[in-house]
């Protein structure tokens, strides 16, 4: 692919093909950023920031890498009030994820520590 000029258009171009309801995963776009336009100066937090504001102009799931191994969905069954030690399974096949807690844990250490997002009530919300 040529220079394009900005994040958002690399990364629009990228996602330009899903469907409505596909996943983008954060980790390979930004790796795909990384690769394809390494003119980019954009930080991974900035990058975040774009990929999850263009899935939801997209109508696009966004992935932090915390997929069920035994299915290969993210489709989490959180019950209402959660709490750190409550066990979280896969929607759609009924697999143990983790516990809340550690769920939590991994969205904000994949999330690289940025102040854009936060994850609350299973959802990932724009600060």
């Amino acid at each position: 692919m040529g220079n394009v000029g900005t994040a958002r258009e690399f990364l629009a171009s990228e996602l330009g093909s899903a469907r409505y309801g596909d996943i983008v995963s954060v980790k390979a776009a930004i790796e795909a950023a990384r690769r394809d336009a390494p003119h980019l100066q954009d930080t991974d937090d900035e990058l975040t920031e774009t990929i999850v504001n263009l899935a939801r102009e997209l109508g696009l799931a966004v992935l932090f890498e915390s997929r069920d191994k035994a299915c290969g969905t993210i489709q989490m069954d959180i019950p209402d009030n959660a709490k750190e030690s409550t066990p979280i399974h896969c929607s759609n096949c009924g697999a143990f994820l983790g516990e809340w807690g550690e769920l939590q844990d991994d969205f904000y250490r994949q999330a690289r520590g940025t102040d854009a997002f936060d994850l609350r009530d299973g959802n990932i919300i724009k600060k």
